[in-house]
């Protein structure tokens, strides 16, 4: 696995999500909660997926969008 890092502002429900490279969603590592503002850590598990690149999407309720690359190896 691996901790995925962001920042927010403001209070903020966010939403993680995880895409493996041809954009289709891999489901047991979606994370959804409610986050103060400040810097955040949160771990991502790639238990049981192949080796390859995948996307993790951060999303906020105030529709602000990051987005992470990570390669399993």
């Amino acid at each position: 696995g691996t901790v995925i890092s962001f920042g927010i502002n403001k209070e903020a429900y966010v939403k993680i999500e995880l895409f493996d490279i041809l954009g289709h969603e891999v489901s047991p590592t979606n994370f959804e909660s409610l986050f103060e503002p400040g810097n955040k850590s949160v771990p991502i598990s790639l238990k049981g997926l192949p080796s390859g690149t995948y996307f993790v999407r951060i999303l906020t309720a105030y529709g602000e969008v990051q987005s992470v690359k990570l390669v399993k190896e």
